[in-house]
């Protein structure tokens, strides 16, 4: 069944109506891609920015823990140290306190008397040997003595020595308890950075997914355009056909309404003009102004 020109009039506006609500369906989703990967491209400016730091953050991480281990190390000299000195001064008081005040000249002085007596005095071998004895214990003791007064300055020295010692160790706790702080921090950093690098990715990822989506969907709004000009073209094409066929239907039927009131005029004995002789018995010219030939088909000149 033929539709008529309105009816084809109210399908071919009901599907440009539709290609317009697909191409502005287009253009939005044009839109959102362009907005999308604007957004995407952020992220990834960040995620660059984002490694950035966390090698920067892993190198300090680093240095920070090797400086550590390094302040451990020389911590564990330190004390080490310090209970060396300690058990020096230690040993140096009781040596102190096992000869007092003995004075190394006078010792020096019984020890070359008897020296003497023994070589100028006439003794039995047991005097004799009661004299060395005396003499080996006096220069023991006079050796003792001579070590306990080095051993005095050096243990001026080690109090010095432990004083500096216990300064640099309470300066190096600071370090390390400031330095354990760091560390923590720039762990707590690095961590943080690793997360968000993480979620950057998810993120990146969703949005590169979100756009193929996107121009799958342009790609069937697309063709769903071309289907609906496709159809619109053949509607047209069809209404304009209509249109001929009406067009010259009508120019017909005009003709013949102008033949027959020639033929009436003729019959009554009327004069005919020259249109008139050419609607009846040559071409005459409908509302187009084409050319319509008579009876015979031969035009008149």
């Amino acid at each position: 069944m033929s539709l008529t020109d309105e009816e084809l009039l109210e399908k071919i506006a009901e599907l440009k109506r539709q290609i317009s609500d697909a191409i502005n369906e287009r253009r939005q989703l044009v839109s959102e891609i362009r907005r999308i990967r604007q957004k995407k491209n952020e992220k990834l400016e960040r995620l660059r920015s984002v490694r950035q730091q966390i090698a920067q953050v892993r190198e300090e991480l680093k240095q920070g823990l090797n400086e550590l281990k390094e302040l451990k190390q020389r911590k564990s000299e330190l004390l080490e140290l310090v209970r060396r000195i300690r058990t020096e001064l230690e040993e140096a008081k009781k040596l102190q306190a096992k000869f007092g005040d003995v004075d190394v000249a006078s010792l020096e002085r019984k020890i070359r008397a008897l020296e003497w007596k023994l070589q100028t005095s006439t003794l039995n071998l047991d005097e004799e040997k009661k004299l060395i004895l005396r003499i080996v214990a006096l220069e023991k003791k006079l050796a003792l003595i001579k070590k306990r007064e080095g051993i005095k300055e050096k243990r001026i020295e080690n109090r010095a020595e432990l004083l500096a010692r216990k300064v640099e160790l309470n300066q190096l706790r600071e370090r390390l308890q400031a330095l354990v702080n760091e560390v923590t921090e720039k762990r707590k950093i690095y961590l943080s950075l690793k997360e968000e690098r993480d979620n950057l990715f998810k993120e990146i990822g969703d949005l590169k997914k979100k756009i193929e989506d996107l121009k799958a969907k342009i790609e069937e709004v697309s063709k769903r355009i071309q289907e609906l000009k496709s159809q619109r073209d053949a509607l047209v094409n069809e209404l304009k056909k209509v249109q001929e066929q009406e067009r010259t239907k009508k120019e017909t039927l005009i003709l013949e309404q102008k033949r027959k009131e020639v033929e009436t005029k003729l019959k009554q004995g009327a004069r005919l003009s020259f249109e008139d002789l050419l609607i009846l018995y040559g071409e005459g010219k409908g509302e187009n102004g084409e050319e319509q030939k008579g009876e015979d088909g031969r035009n008149i000149r």
